[in-house]
């Protein structure tokens, strides 16, 4: 049984079918987006407290690597 919505709703939800795999799309993008911003501070963490407690000079490379390589995604 199909619900019976307004005429524009109606025309607007039929206009939206199209672009439906493009608003998928955007909230996947929105989500991964999310999680990347979230890497940064895990990064800082540690950096603060492992390497450089441990004067771990070859680690501080890969940690800064860690700062650009989430925004070559983004």
């Amino acid at each position: 049984m199909r619900k019976h919505f307004s005429p524009e709703l109606d025309w607007l939800l039929r206009q939206s079918r199209s672009v439906s795999s493009l608003y998928l799309y955007t909230l996947f993008c929105f989500g991964v987006t999310g999680m990347l911003s979230l890497i940064d501070p895990l990064i800082i963490k540690w950096l603060i407290d492992e390497i450089l407690p441990r004067r771990d000079a070859g680690m501080i490379p890969v940690a800064a690597a860690g700062f650009f390589l989430p925004t070559s995604f983004a």
